[in-house]
Parts: structure tokens; sequence; C-alpha cells
């Protein structure tokens, strides 16, 4: 995962999570996303990589009470499309994991962009 900054406006900043399938099932293991509480994701872009992931493959965010904080929002991403869902959801206190399901492409990549805003 990288957070990247923007030096103009302090308020608002972009995580990018790229991700890798294992290379014979596809599974993708979650990720811990931590140190953005209270801030808000008000956008998140989908793009597959140059390994197609499985068609209509499944992201969440779950917080620490196991539900997904975007709703199902990312649920049945394209395997080659880039596309986008705009929202407006305040990270919780104890950050987020970030899962992929029904993806068995192996190797398969992508990343998964968040907007995230402070105010």
């Amino acid at each position: 995962m990288t957070a990247i900054g923007d030096k103009l406006n302090p308020s608002t900043k972009e995580l990018l999570i790229s991700w890798v399938g294992d290379s014979s099932t596809g599974a993708v293991p979650t990720l811990s996303i931590t140190g953005n509480e209270g801030w808000w994701i008000t956008k998140a872009q989908t793009n597959p990589g140059s390994t197609p992931p499985t068609a209509a493959y499944d992201i969440t965010l779950v917080d620490a009470d196991g539900s997904d904080i975007l709703d199902g929002e990312l649920l049945d991403r394209s395997a080659s499309l880039t596309e986008i869902a705009v929202v407006a959801v305040q990270i919780p206190s104890g950050g987020l994991t970030f899962t992929i399901a029904n993806q068995s492409a192996a190797s398969a990549t992508g990343t998964c962009k968040l907007f995230l805003n402070n105010k």
C-alpha cells in the first residue's frame, strides 16, 4: 500500500493498494489499513492489472465489527475496465481490512485507489 499525499492540499490524500493473486489458487491476502482513522473515503477506483482477475471479483473494506463500510459498492468488479465508486464514508477507529473474494485467476493483479479527505 502506498500513501500519496497532496502537497498543495494537505486535507486530501490517496491510498494506492496494489495486489497480486496466488500463482496457483489466485487467492489474495488480506491487508490491514491503519493510520487513517477519521478520514473520509470519497471515491474508490479499481483497475484490473495486466494479468486480469476473475470477472465480477469482490473488494470489501471491513471494519473491526466485520462490516463492509462501503456497503457493497466494490462488489462485482470488472476484469477489464477501470471502475469508480463515489462514496462518503468515514474510516472508523480500529482501521480496516482490505479483502478480495471471488478471485481465482492465477497470478492476477490489480489496484484499488482510495481517495481520502479529512474534512
